[in-house]
């Protein structure tokens, strides 16, 4: 029988900073913009969606690093929290949707 063997793995944690890192990008350039503003309300909407990925993300990552290294089971407070975390993040990600940015 054959083994297989990883090769690589992804760091989380710089997954989650390179979002970030876009995130500011995103906003410096929708700050930026003067002159288009339909063009600085799709910059601060995709900074927004992104934004409320990571926190989806950031939470689902979270518990199952816990999952994986802790013993204890998963208790009904876990998954409320895991819950909230998650509607925080789809709430974020929808009122930058629809939300509509000022000058």
């Amino acid at each position: 029988m054959q083994e297989a063997q990883q090769m690589f793995s992804i760091s989380g944690f710089g997954t989650l900073g390179m979002g970030l890192v876009i995130i500011l990008v995103l906003l410096l350039i929708g700050l930026r913009e003067k002159e288009n503003i339909l063009r600085k309300v799709r910059f601060y909407r995709a900074a927004g969606i992104l934004l409320g990925l990571l926190v989806i993300v950031t939470g689902f990552a979270w518990f199952s690093y816990l999952a994986a290294t802790v013993t204890t089971p998963l208790t009904i407070e876990d998954v409320i929290i895991l819950t909230s975390v998650s509607s925080g993040g789809g709430l974020i990600s929808g009122i930058s949707c629809f939300y509509e940015f000022s000058q």
